[in-house]
């Protein structure tokens, strides 16, 4: 069953202007889908693109939101997470300022503290990036 998620700056530890993610568009079972404006404003703009350093981060902030939807839903605070590892980071084009993209993320496993998770950034049905992620979450 699909379920409607809360502000997106409710879900992740991240604060302005740090938030690389928009807004939960879909939580369902260990997936979510996020969807991001790219603002001129935006720290990890270079130029008039997003960069890869974005992309990346983007991944792990709607990780990180599915995580903290998951949190609050057991009535337990949202807790940090790291990236502590990165495996298979492949990038096409890099996004322009002013147009949106979509994050798929699901969690493939959990190993006590890490969540391991595949992401997928995507425009217009092309895939931008993806990659795997193994995520340290701290404890409460």
């Amino acid at each position: 069953m699909k379920a409607q998620a809360p502000d997106i700056k409710t879900l992740i530890p991240q604060a302005d202007p740090f938030v690389m993610v928009g807004e939960v568009v879909e939580v369902a079972g260990k997936g979510i889908v996020t969807s991001t404006l790219i603002g001129a404003d935006n720290l990890l703009v270079h130029g008039d693109r997003f960069t890869a350093y974005g992309l990346l981060e983007n991944i792990a902030q709607s990780a990180a939101a599915l995580s903290g939807h998951e949190a609050m839903s057991r009535q337990e605070p949202v807790r940090r997470g790291f990236i502590g590892a990165v495996k298979n980071f492949k990038v096409g084009t890099l996004p322009l300022v002013g147009s949106r993209i979509e994050t798929h993320v699901a969690v493939v496993d959990k190993v006590f503290n890490v969540d391991i998770i595949r992401g997928e950034i995507v425009q217009n049905g092309q895939t931008l990036a993806e990659c795997e992620m193994k995520i340290f979450l701290e404890e409460v």
